[in-house]
C-alpha cells in the first residue's frame, strides 16, 4: 500500500533527543530542518484532541477551513461535528480546490490551544499557534512559509522539504499524494528533496534563512 511504502522511506531529516538549546542554536536554528523525537510535553493535551472528546466537547464550535491548494485562497465555515464526521475522508480524485481542511484560522473561543506546551527549544517571538485536522492520505501540495514546530499528536505526517533554490516541480491544485505516486515509481525526480515521516509526540522545526517549499499530507489520522 500507498502509505507503507512512504512510511518505510528513510528519513533525510536529522532525528535528536536530549537535545540542548545551545546544540539547537549552534547546529538548526535558522539552518537546518530536525525532528525532535522526546520534546513532546503534551500528553495532556493529545488527550484533549481524541476524536471523540473533541466532538463532544467542541462539536457545535464553528471552525474555519481552507481550501488544500498550495495556496488555500478559498475558505469555508462549518461546525467541528459536521467536519469530522462528513469531510475528512481520503482525498483521492478530489483537486485542492475542491478539498477543504481545518488548519489555522481560529477564533478566539477556541480555547483548546490554551493547554498547549512549547517545544522547550522555542525562543523568540510570541507564537502563532496553528492546530489542524485531517484525515488518511490527505494534505497539501508544496508550498512557502518561515520557521515552524510542528508537532504531531495522533496518527502519523509525512513531509517533504526542498531548499528555497530547488523549487519542485508540481501542480499547486494536485493532491500531493498523485505527486508521491510519480515520485515513487521513479517519475517525478527531485533533486535535493529531504523527506520524514513524523509520529505522535514527534516535532519537526523547520526553517532556513529566506524560505522553504513543503508538502505534508497524513498517513493516517492526523492532529
Amino acid at each position: 500500500m500507498l502509505d507503507a511504502s512512504i512510511a518505510s522511506l528513510p528519513c533525510g531529516v536529522a532525528r535528536r533527543m536530549n537535545i540542548t538549546l545551545e546544540e539547537f542554536e549552534r547546529d538548526y536554528l535558522d539552518k537546518l530542518p530536525v525532528v525532535f523525537s522526546d520534546l513532546g510535553a503534551n500528553a495532556a493535551f493529545r488527550d484533549r484532541c481524541d476524536r471523540a472528546r473533541l466532538v463532544q466537547e467542541w462539536g457545535n464550535h464553528e471552525i474555519t477551513l481552507s481550501s488544500a491548494n498550495s495556496y488555500s485562497y478559498d475558505k469555508e465555515r462549518t461546525t467541528l461535528a459536521h467536519y469530522v464526521a462528513d469531510m475528512m475522508g481520503p482525498q483521492d480524485e478530489r483537486d485542492g480546490r475542491h478539498t477543504f481542511y481545518h488548519f489555522g484560522d481560529h477564533q478566539p473561543s477556541f480555547t483548546l490551544l490554551d493547554a498547549y506546551v512549547l517545544p522547550r527549544v522555542h525562543r523568540g517571538q510570541t507564537p502563532s499557534l496553528s492546530w489542524g485536522l485531517a484525515g488518511d492520505v490527505s494534505g497539501v501540495p508544496f508550498h512557502v512559509h518561515g520557521p515552524v514546530y510542528a508537532e504531531v499528536l495522533h496518527g502519523r505526517k509525512h513531509w517533504l522539504i526542498t531548499a528555497p533554490d530547488e523549487r519542485p516541480q508540481f501542480d499547486p491544485d494536485e493532491p500531493p499524494v498523485h505527486w508521491m505516486q510519480r515520485y515513487l515509481a521513479g517519475n517525478q525526480p527531485q533533486p535535493g528533496l529531504m523527506q520524514c515521516t513524523l509520529q505522535p509526540g514527534e516535532i519537526l522545526y523547520v526553517r532556513l534563512p529566506i524560505a522553504l517549499h513543503d508538502c505534508r499530507w497524513c498517513l493516517s489520522l492526523s492532529c
